[in-house]
């Protein structure tokens, strides 16, 4: 480039990239309460759903609901979920294939 095409202005001025708004100790501390809030609510149903495995209710309505919940705070949750939700699928697939060999009614 030469000099009068950048004295012209045909040169792009360099655009340096922002610095992350810094946070404020209010907000850090409305996180972690909304995490111990999400990790209380979440870890009662998770109890409540584990103990309805061996009492009358909707255990497997209750657990992935409050896995749900867990995940959206705890990475450790989300893989739970995320196997839960992948040997559900398997299972319906392999009754899927099961179906199909039964003789029709």
């Amino acid at each position: 480039m030469t000099v009068e095409s950048r004295e012209a202005g045909a040169a792009a001025p360099s655009v340096e990239p922002k610095a992350p708004p810094a946070r404020s100790p209010a907000w850090i501390v409305v996180r972690h309460l909304r995490r111990l809030l999400v990790l209380v609510v979440g870890g009662t149903l998770l109890v409540l759903g584990v103990i309805l495995v061996f009492l009358p209710g909707p255990a497997l309505v209750v657990i992935p609901l409050a896995l749900a919940l867990l995940a959206t705070e705890f990475v450790w949750a989300r893989h739970l979920l995320n196997r839960a939700r992948s040997l559900l699928k398997a299972e319906n697939e392999a009754d899927t294939k099961d179906d199909a060999f039964r003789e029709p009614r």
